[in-house]
């Protein structure tokens, strides 16, 4: 790995020794990622990279365990419960103006499909693009390809599993900001069914995390995360009480609505819940005993 980017640092070297780069379009051998999307098909989700001029030198995508940045190591927070890496070679993906823009658009996002849950940057260094794919359920790859006019490396991934809707809720910007409630709106998704039940409580957090997909976003639907990334140890007891630990960091930021706001009203919906107790990172809640909801200090405004 490491030689062949010292080769691509010399090559982009070259290309750019005639003209100052002040934009992707400085390197135009080498493709430019313009698009990530992703859509259903019967028993298939495709995710899709388009480039503009020729394809990758190499594409692949393989499961993995957990996402890693590209190069620091550290690891990134991906929603789901099956994880892809998707790592491509000699490849453009930001501008070289200040910012840095990508060149693809966001640099995560959110999908309403039966299994591709939530796509990561998780690098872009000295030509070698990888990403993350947070998946509701390890199916398999059913084929990868890479494809001409327009290019694009495609990865099918089977949906072949039983599943339902359940409802995630969302903060209402315009409401907000209109000072109109109700602040908080619920859209569906798709998660594995299981049972008992708690399974889908638990994918409704991981959609949760990976926040409104693209079209909910510009219809004023927004995920506050109160710098949290995610969640771990969803339980039930018999008395109906959740409890669920924070991951990441915590600040309400003196918020009315933080993410306990959101969490409670996507668990509100299954029965064997009643109450919900969220911890944060050091196992600190204000209310940890007793049949009542409680936040961490960290959200209290």
């Amino acid at each position: 790995m490491r030689a062949f980017r010292s080769a691509v640092v010399l090559g982009l070297a070259l290309l750019s020794s005639a003209a100052s780069a002040t934009s992707a379009q400085a390197a135009p051998d080498l493709p430019v990622l313009v698009d990530v999307r992703a859509a259903h098909h019967p028993g298939v989700d495709r995710l899709i990279f388009e480039f503009e001029g020729p394809l990758p030198e190499y594409a692949a995508a393989a499961w993995t365990n957990r996402v890693i940045h590209d190069p620091s190591g550290l690891p990134v927070p991906v929603q789901g419960n099956a994880y892809l890496s998707v790592v491509t070679y000699s490849v453009i993906a930001h501008e070289t103006d200040p910012g840095f823009g990508s060149t693809y658009g966001p640099r995560q996002r959110a999908f309403d499909l039966p299994n591709i849950a939530h796509v990561v940057a998780a690098g872009d260094f000295e030509a070698v693009v990888s990403f993350g794919v947070g998946l509701m359920q390890r199916t398999r790859i059913l084929r990868t390809a890479r494809l001409r006019d327009p290019s694009r490396f495609v990865v099918d991934v089977s949906t072949r599993f039983e599943r339902e809707r359940v409802g995630i809720t969302f903060l209402d910007r315009d409401a907000i900001l209109a000072g109109t409630p109700p602040f908080l709106r619920s859209v569906s998704r798709t998660v594995p069914r299981s049972r008992p039940r708690l399974g889908e409580a638990d994918a409704a957090l991981l959609r949760l995390w990976a926040g409104p997909t693209q079209e909910e976003k510009r219809d004023g639907l927004r995920f506050r995360a109160s710098a949290t990334t995610g969640f771990r140890g969803l339980h039930v007891n018999p008395r109906g009480v959740a409890r669920l630990m924070l991951r990441g960091g915590c600040d309400g930021h003196g918020a009315e609505l933080t993410v306990a706001d959101q969490v409670m009203a996507t668990l509100a919906q299954f029965g064997r819940i009643e109450w919900v107790k969220i911890y944060d990172r050091q196992g600190q809640t204000q209310q940890p005993l007793g049949q009542s909801d409680s936040i961490p200090d960290c959200l209290a405004s």
